[in-house]
């Protein structure tokens, strides 16, 4: 049997400091701005020093104006908490970066970014690296709408089942349901329990036939498969 060791939750570079001189300024930039739909250059004090924006959607939002403003002050209120979170996050030592989504204020409406947010060495600047979650939100918006609507159809359901139940039991006149395959009865009313004088319940699950006397039960078949 071939045994699979579960791989482990995540894998980082073996050799880092290996890649250390490796790479350009202009080659990191060029691929951080690349992992992303926009990625800020932020002081530590959370001042936006640089921004690269590789959706032309978000640039048509105003994103690329925003050098020089604080990262919090393009947030809706309910992401400013978030934002200071990041930067407490990103500016503490050994501290693990998450992604964390925040409302960016933007022309046309609020716009919602996913972000990734870390120092850039020891004392340097930091990135934060986001993804554009419109989509998605919109996609979550419509999944809950649909579960709305079927929510509200279980309900009428419920409501006119109930009523059909009220109705079946209160009508006076006998009411059998059969089932059209194997013609035994699944339901019947207390009405055709007393017009057929049996117990409550002793009718379901019979076969429709039994319910007359045995010269008719080949005109009731016929009539049914009629």
């Amino acid at each position: 049997m071939n045994m699979h060791n579960a791989p482990p939750g995540k894998t980082p570079f073996a050799s880092a400091d290996s890649m250390t001189g490796a790479l350009s300024a202009g080659i990191a930039a060029n691929m951080l701005a690349a992992v992303g739909d926009v990625a800020f250059i932020i002081s530590p004090e959370g001042a936006i020093l640089d921004i690269a924006v590789s959706d032309g959607d978000l640039a048509k939002h105003g994103f690329a104006n925003w050098v020089g403003s604080a990262l919090i002050d393009t947030v809706t209120v309910e992401s400013r908490v978030k934002i200071d979170d990041m930067l407490t996050e990103a500016t503490k030592p050994g501290g693990a970066p998450r992604w964390r989504q925040v409302n960016h204020i933007a022309s046309g409406g609020d716009v919602a970014v996913r972000y990734l947010m870390m120092a850039l060495g020891a004392e340097g600047p930091l990135i934060a690296i986001g993804r554009d979650m419109r989509a998605t939100a919109a996609l979550q918006q419509r999944l809950l709408q649909s579960q709305q609507s079927i929510e509200r159809d279980y309900i009428r359901l419920r409501q006119a089942e109930t009523r059909y139940r009220v109705l079946f039991d209160v009508v006076s006149e006998p009411v059998l349901i059969v089932d059209a395959d194997d013609r035994r009865i699944s339901e019947a009313n207390p009405a055709a329990y007393r017009l057929l004088d049996v117990d409550a319940g002793e009718l379901i699950g019979a076969p429709i036939q039994t319910i007359v006397a045995p010269e008719h039960r080949d005109d009731l078949v016929a009539y049914l498969g009629a």
